[in-house]
């Protein structure tokens, strides 16, 4: 079998068989190839015997699971009576009989003649529960097979009953305590990245200490978003927890466990379920579940109308993006129903009246206006008591002042933006309307800057950056000649960001150096707070460590103020981009956390902000090799995207890394859909900085599927962009594109020359440091190729160091992974076969903690042990 043929079927025979076709499809093979890659898979798929039908296999087990388990053993445990039993296998409580400790403790087998995706699901049940410690989760204790090969588990006892049947008597305010405590669980999951999609009541067991505990992750996901069928859906779970997205075979999210936990609480409640079924056919329980809303609370038990109505109905609505994004959202509104505080669910905002105005005028009125409106607003304006000086009064007055303005200004816009059947208004005519109406109607200096800056703002989240910059300078020369110190320091700042952008530092750091002095004093530490914010985001690349120095500094004036999460969330994240700077990634990783946090708690109206935070966090831990998380949090980004802006769909930006992601993961025909709707929008862009990129990640696409004429075009364009406006960078993406081409077709000199050239260019050029990895890789990996063994050994190796400098603080990232493998190549190329093993144990161990095992650098790595272990 020639290496390339070996490595195609590895790659396939790690897939699923229903997955197998698709991705042979995706690889665009000649004919000849394709059927010997058949050949080879159809030979593997005889290699094992046939499954026992269907019927046999239940018929077995139930009657096996019924018999008495006797003297069975499970490791150093007894089986002594089946406690549980499901299409994920059977539950035995057990006792340990080795002599070591008395301990009694739940075993969990799968069920003998198990086909391979039940197998699948119960090993991934382990790797999650493996993952798992948190005081209300049942932990796993240990793993194993049996000497039938069966896999079993064994987890904590939990001799406790289901919630609702525990909690029943308890007074309303006790049953919502005690599912806070399992929504803190279901949180901690989230944050782990994994949705357990099966949450009932019979999945959460509470002891005599009064203390849930979640159990049951068969059908849990793990980074992975594919789907059931909706028949295979209501057969995994129980209906009258199921959300409408999982009935549908939709795509899933934290919000599907949302939806489950709604439907929990709704039962502790009330005593009944929230779907009622007239029939048992699974077509008409989805019809109900997705269509038929669920009776009000208070329908069942009057004394709880009012705020928990509202509650509950918005954990479950029917469309995910309508419910809490996040069950820290839906926990915070019970905590504050039992404080007797407003709940954010209560819908009387004006981007509520927002919404309203959009779904009337549908025809005109883009989705994503609504945002620019909410924004543009200003409704949160908090404003402080201001009863010990004159000075915080007038302080307090001005602030309503604006706010007064900025609302009459927004209500105006809605008012009037009425779009006619013929002519539908956009977002730019709207913010051209606005900014007339600046002019027009106001001529108060205080308030004309303060509404110019607004405007400055949604013209940069439009993409209008010329009208940006255009209003920001009005800003800057109006405030000019403005007392208020607070105001005019903040148009310096936005001017002296827009001066940054456009490459004149020297200008941005006079004006930034001429802003603090006068700020020194606590009663200006909010806008002093935001110019630092300003000044990192503008000396992040010239003097990064300036940067980490000014947003820490922003950071802790708004924790000192008590300033709002808006605030303190804007200071994190510029603290979280100079981190990155300085290769200080798992630092930035948490700060990314924090945020995401401080948006969750500010409630649903924050989605798009939301999208933003969850690309750059993608972005920032593909940086740092974390592929498998960069995967899952890029997805929710551009799922979010996509369901704000349905004409649309996601940025540029967040197709791209998105894209990127997937490609390391092995994921090629979704990677590649994502890649050709990015290319469009780059296309589309005019820019050559982001087309080159964008080309570069379609190259991968390409080469990963072997078609390699698609490759070609694609060089072709992207030679033909650097004719235009380039930079030293964009070239050495180039450089690297063409190496890539020829190590996939296999012309290892050709490889070695244009990776050898890319390395060089990128090694003088900035930004180079992620491009100058791969150029490493791609010169390390051409040198193996070529069998010049003992240059590929020192490429290599400096691959690797350049890997752990820029590790961040991770221990395993898939940078290390891919030049640790080369590393093993070269070792075992020149017969340093115990090298090569510990090398290579290294390089998996790396590769499947940050990319799985689907990757194909995860797929070479065991190819190559395979080919060791036979010598």
């Amino acid at each position: 079998m020639s290496p390339g043929l070996d490595d195609l079927f590895h790659r396939a025979v790690s897939l699923a068989p229903e997955g197998r076709s698709a991705f042979l499809d995706s690889l665009h093979l000649d004919k000849e190839t394709r059927r010997q890659l058949e050949s080879l898979l159809s030979h593997d798929a005889g290699a094992t015997e046939p499954p026992l039908p269907q019927h046999i296999v239940t018929a077995a087990n139930r009657l096996i699971s019924e018999l008495e388990p006797g003297g069975m053993r499970c490791g150093p445990y007894r089986l002594l009576e089946v406690i549980g039993r499901g299409g994920m296998g059977v539950v035995y409580l057990a006792e340990r009989v080795d002599g070591e400790v008395n301990q009694k403790v739940a075993i969990k087998l799968l069920p003998m003649g198990a086909g391979e995706i039940q197998r699948e699901r119960f090993l991934r049940e382990r790797q999650i529960l493996a993952s798992l410690a948190h005081p209300n989760i049942a932990h796993m204790l240990d793993a194993g097979h049996l000497e039938s090969g069966q896999p079993y588990l064994t987890m904590e006892y939990v001799n406790g009953k289901p919630i609702d049947q525990f909690a029943d008597g308890f007074a309303p305010r006790q049953k919502i305590e005690l599912f806070l405590k399992v929504c803190a669980a279901v949180e901690y999951m989230h944050r782990n990245l994994i949705i357990h999609r099966d949450l009932k009541p019979g999945n959460i067991l509470v002891a005599s200490d009064a203390e849930p505990k979640l159990l049951d992750f068969g059908i849990a996901k793990l980074l992975d978003v594919a789907t059931d069928s909706t028949h295979t859906s209501l057969r995994m779970m129980t209906p009258d927890y199921a959300s409408p997205e999982q009935v549908s075979g939709q795509g899933f999210s934290t919000a599907t466990d949302v939806y489950s936990l709604g439907a929990v609480l709704y039962k502790l409640l009330t005593g009944m379920p929230a779907h009622q079924f007239d029939s048992n056919a699974p077509e008409a329980v989805a019809l109900v579940i997705r269509e038929k809303e669920p009776k009000q609370l208070s329908h069942w038990a009057p004394d709880l109308r009012g705020d928990l109505d509202i509650i509950l109905s918005k954990a479950l609505r029917k469309n995910p993006f309508e419910r809490y994004g996040t069950v820290v959202q839906f926990a915070n509104d019970l905590s504050r129903y039992l404080r007797n505080e407003p709940v954010t669910a209560r819908p009387d905002s004006l981007l509520y009246r927002a919404r309203k105005f959009a779904v009337r005028h549908r025809g005109g009125l883009a989705t994503g206006l609504v945002a620019v409106l909410a924004l543009l607003s200003g409704a949160g304006i908090a404003i402080r008591q201001a009863t010990v000086t004159s000075r915080q009064r007038d302080r307090a007055l001005t602030e309503l002042r604006r706010a007064e303005a900025t609302n009459d200004f927004s209500s105006y816009l809605l008012s009037h933006a009425t779009p006619s059947v013929d002519k539908p208004i956009s977002h730019s005519e709207l913010l051209a309307r606005g900014e007339a109406l600046i002019d027009k109607r106001y001529s108060d200096p205080d308030l004309r800057v303060h509404l110019l800056i607004n405007l400055a703002d949604r013209y940069f989240e439009n993409q209008q950056f010329t009208d940006r910059a255009r209003v920001l300078k009005k800003a800057f020369e109006e405030s000019r000649q403005l007392v208020d110190l607070t105001l005019r320091s903040e148009a310096v700042c936005q001017w002296a960001s827009q001066l940054a952008e456009t490459g004149d530092h020297k200008q941005a750091f006079q004006l930034l150096s001429e802003v603090f002095p006068p700020l020194a004093s606590p009663d200006h530490a909010a806008v002093e707070a935001r110019c630092r914010v300003i000044e990192s985001i503008v000396s992040k690349n010239s003097d990064p460590w300036r940067a980490v120095r000014a947003a820490g500094r922003a950071v802790l004036l708004e924790r000192r103020r008590g300033g709002s999460a808006i605030r303190e969330r804007e200071a994190l994240m510029a603290l979280a981009t100079a981190y990155s700077r300085v290769l200080r990634y798992q630092e930035a990783d948490r700060i990314f956390e924090r945020g995401l946090m401080l948006l969750d708690a500010g409630g649903p109206d924050s989605s798009r902000e939301t999208s933003v935070l969850l690309n750059n966090w993608s972005a920032l831990l593909q940086d740092g090799g974390q592929v498998l998380r960069a995967a899952f949090i890029s997805e929710r980004a551009v799922r979010i995207a996509r369901a704000l802006d349905a004409k649309n769909g996601a940025s540029l930006s967040m197709l791209a890394t998105y894209g990127s992601a997937l490609l390391s993961l092995g994921r090629y025909p979704e990677a590649d859909q994502v890649i050709t709707e990015a290319l469009q929008k780059a296309r589309i862009s005019g820019s050559t900085a982001r087309l080159v990129p964008t080309l570069y990640l379609a190259m991968e696409s390409a080469c990963e599927t072997r078609n390699f004429k698609r490759g070609e075009m694609i060089l072709a364009e992207a030679n033909s962009a650097l004719k235009g406006p380039s930079s030293k960078y964009l070239l050495g993406i180039v450089e690297t594109m063409t190496a890539r081409l020829a190590l996939e077709k296999q012309d290892g000199e050709t490889a070695l020359a244009w990776s050898t050239r890319a390395r060089a260019t990128l090694e003088t050029a900035t930004p180079t440091q992620m491009s100058l990895s791969r150029a490493l890789y791609q010169q390390a990996r051409a040198l193996n190729q070529l069998g010049r063994f003992q240059e590929a050994l020192q490429v290599a190796g400096a691959a690797t160091s350049h890997a752990r400098v820029r590790s961040g603080g991770f221990k395993y990232t898939y940078q290390l992974g891919r030049n640790l493998l080369e590393l093993a190549t070269a070792h075992a190329g020149l017969g340093n076969t115990a090298q090569a093993i510990t090398t290579l144990d290294a390089a998996t161990e790396n590769l499947i903690a940050s990319a799985g095992t689907a990757s194909r650098a995860t797929v070479r790595a065991e190819s190559l042990r395979r080919k060791l272990a036979q010598q």
